[in-house]
């Protein structure tokens, strides 16, 4: 399954808002097969904010783990952000 961010917007922040595109996706994540990685892709992008990131992807590695890649991750917004999630929920995404 792939996830592009961008359908979200180019400017994503806000906890709220992180919940509602976590929330849109809820239910293709119950198609997923046990086998299948679920790939989030950053692209195009401007902007993040750490809880924004948090709302979407603390779920969406609690339920997939290891499975979960994160994709064209160039934007130092997002990067600070998942490093921040990384010192504070001990969170480590893989990224490819």
């Amino acid at each position: 399954m792939n996830i592009e961010l961008i359908k979200f917007g180019v400017d994503l922040h806000g906890r709220p808002a992180g919940k509602d595109a976590f929330d849109s996706i809820a239910l293709r994540l119950r198609t997923v097969a046990p086998d299948d990685r679920v790939i989030v892709d950053f692209k195009d992008v401007r902007s993040f904010s750490t809880s924004w990131l948090d709302e979407m992807l603390t779920p969406l590695q609690d339920i997939f783990g290891d499975r979960l890649l994160l994709i064209n991750v160039t934007n130092l917004s997002a990067k600070l952000s998942l490093q921040t999630l990384r010192k504070i929920g001990g969170k480590e995404f893989i990224v490819g």
